[in-house]
C-alpha cells in the first residue's frame, strides 16, 4: 500500500497499471473549483484591477532603483577612486540586469547585462567614462520607459559595451601573459 493511501484510508484505491496506484477522492473535485460566484463580480475586472496594482508596485520599484542608480553614479564620479563607491555602482547595476527584466523593463537588463561585466572586467576603474555616463543615462531611461530595445542608439550603445569587454578580456590575458612570463624569467635567473 502506498503512503498516501495510509494517510487516507477512506479513499478508494485503484491499481493505474505497473507501479503506479491513483487515489480517487471520495467527493467530486469539479465542484470545488469552480469561480465563486457573486452578484456583480466581474472576474475580468477584478484581474484587471489587480494587474493595474501590480504594475503600479513594478514601476514603483523601478524608479527606486533608477533613483540608487543615480544616487551612487553621483557618487560615484565626485570619487572616482574610491572602491567602495564603484562596488556599490556595481551591485545595483547587477541588481537592475536580474529585476528589470522581470519587472517588464526588458531595455533596462539589456543595458545593464554588458555593463555589469564591464564593471567586472575592467577593473581598475578603466571603463571609459563618457561611455560610463551614457549607460547610466540610457538604463535610467529604459527604466523609465522611454527607451526601446528597438531604438539604434540603444543597439549602438550594446555594441560599444561589446567592444569594451572584448578590449577588457584581451588586455587582461595579455597581463596576464606577461606576468607569467616575467615570473618565469625570474624563476629562470634565480635557478
Amino acid at each position: 500500500m502506498n503512503n498516501i493511501a495510509q494517510k487516507f484510508p477512506d479513499e478508494k484505491i485503484t491499481p493505474g497499471g505497473p507501479g503506479f496506484v491513483y487515489v480517487q477522492p471520495l467527493a467530486e473535485l469539479s465542484a470545488k473549483t469552480r469561480p465563486i460566484t457573486r452578484p456583480g463580480f466581474d472576474p475580468v475586472a477584478a484581474a484587471e484591477a489587480q494587474m493595474k496594482r501590480v504594475s503600479a508596485q513594478f514601476s514603483y520599484f523601478l524608479g527606486e532603483q533608477e533613483a540608487v542608480l543615480r544616487t551612487r553614479h553621483r557618487a560615484f564620479k565626485q570619487n572616482p577612486k574610491d572602491a567602495g563607491t564603484y562596488k556599490a555602482l556595481k551591485a545595483i547595476v547587477h541588481e537592475i540586469k536580474g529585476n528589470a527584466p522581470l519587472l517588464g523593463s526588458n531595455a533596462a537588463g539589456a543595458l545593464a547585462a554588458p555593463m555589469a561585466t564591464a564593471m567586472e572586467r575592467c577593473t581598475g576603474h578603466r571603463i571609459v567614462q563618457a561611455t560610463f555616463d551614457l549607460v547610466v543615462s540610457a538604463i535610467c531611461s529604459a527604466l523609465r520607459g522611454e527607451t526601446s530595445e528597438k531604438d539604434k542608439a540603444f543597439s549602438d550603445l550594446i555594441a560599444t559595451l561589446d567592444t569594451m569587454n572584448e578590449k577588457c578580456v584581451s588586455s587582461k590575458t595579455s597581463d596576464n601573459k606577461n606576468k607569467t612570463s616575467q615570473a618565469a624569467g625570474s624563476a629562470s635567473r634565480e635557478g
